[in-house]
């Protein structure tokens, strides 16, 4: 095998295979796991069979695994004579896939009152800021998130009456609420 890759396109992952020589091949098994370890076969290719032939295959996972940041895949390849070797191992990360979201609660608030800002991680770090309408920042922090849901209280002591936007930043994703003080 020359070549073997994954990509997420959309809401799926397109794994690319280039093979050089397949004498004595029969079938590509395509194998996924969510955690490196323990993998199972989502489906097969008909190995083409040729010697010293250059042959591009694809293979599209249409059933992505929910809540996970980041899947393996991996070729079985079996013989003519059903003997099988084990092809190498790629991850294809699924970050893009989770859109951020993010909760505040309770909105409005009255001055001085705590409010929560609750949102979905996938683990790491994450830039939480709080501006005027103005665009003149009054909190901003940078927080280790775990994997799962997160939940940080702030209180609005210093915030005078008004509309403020809450802004949350992961990696290449950022959501933004309005926060208002009353």
């Amino acid at each position: 095998m020359l070549d073997f890759t994954g990509k997420l396109v959309g809401d799926k992952v397109l794994l690319s295979w280039l093979v050089l020589n397949e004498q004595n091949l029969s079938t590509y098994e395509v194998q996924r796991s969510t955690d490196g370890a323990n993998f199972y076969a989502i489906g097969e290719r008909d190995a083409r069979g040729g010697l010293n032939d250059l042959y591009n295959y694809d293979f599209i996972d249409y059933q992505l695994p929910e809540g996970k940041s980041v899947i393996y895949y991996r070729l079985r390849m079996i013989g003519t004579n059903g003997q099988d070797r084990l092809g190498s191992l790629i991850q294809v990360n699924l970050d893009a896939l989770r859109g951020l979201e993010m909760v505040l609660y309770p909105n409005p608030i009255q001055m001085g009152d705590d409010f929560s800002l609750s949102f979905q991680a996938f683990g790491g770090l994450a830039g939480i800021k709080i501006a005027d309408m103005m665009g003149n920042t009054k909190v901003e922090q940078i927080i280790s998130t775990k994997d799962g849901q997160n939940q940080l209280n702030f209180s609005s002591k210093g915030l005078a009456s008004g509309m403020y936007i809450v802004q949350l930043k992961m990696g290449n994703q950022q959501v933004s609420r309005k926060l208002i003080v009353m």
